[in-house]
């Protein structure tokens, strides 16, 4: 038996959506090995596992799964509820959560120019860490942007952050040592 997934996709057509899910469920969802008990599985089974859209209402999650990984956070800048709010008006199919009993375990933003994907913020709790969520968010990710014709993704890591380095490679990503980013920043705080 598996436990249920259920993705929560808005905003496409209805044949793009499903198409989405489908995909999506049939890479993700495993049967469970053997060994379980029936006790084992019967909690399994009433595990619900949701992808969902976000929206300004989730914030307050959102900032305490980033704080939980210690993920960089800027209070006072690009991160606090108002720019938070102005991000999701731009790109308001841009932020997806991974849920698991409906507690948010992990989280994800996807932005493209409609050539070129982003994947920003990938993050999962760490008591959930080396379960296959990161994986399957990239999986999502990846069919995300397909499904929008874009063709190219790409992925910021931190040059110290080598298990995320490794996850991406892992989903066939690859490096690209070419290319240097700059930035210039408007305001510290952002």
């Amino acid at each position: 038996m598996c436990a249920r997934i259920k993705i929560v996709v808005t905003r496409l057509t209805f044949s793009k959506r499903m198409a989405c899910i489908l995909q999506f469920l049939a890479q993700n969802i495993k049967p469970l090995p053997s060994g379980y008990s029936p006790e084992q599985r019967a909690r399994k089974d009433q595990e619900i596992q949701m992808i969902r859209q976000l929206n300004i209402t989730d914030y307050n999650g959102i900032i305490d799964l980033w704080k939980k990984a210690d993920l960089e956070f800027k209070p006072n800048g690009r991160d606090n509820e108002d720019s938070i709010r102005r991000f999701l008006a731009h790109n308001p199919e841009s932020l997806w959560g991974y849920f698991k009993n409906n507690v948010m375990i992990a989280s994800i933003m996807l932005t493209d120019d409609g050539r070129k994907g982003w994947i920003n913020r990938l993050v999962v709790d760490p008591q959930f860490r080396h379960q296959g969520i990161a994986k399957a968010m990239i999986d999502f990710a990846v069919d995300f942007f397909r499904n929008r014709g874009v063709r190219i993704i790409t992925a910021l890591i931190e040059s110290d952050n080598q298990p995320s380095q490794s996850l991406f490679t892992s989903k066939g990503f690859e490096r690209c040592n070419d290319i240097v980013y700059f930035r210039k920043r408007l305001d510290p705080d952002i």
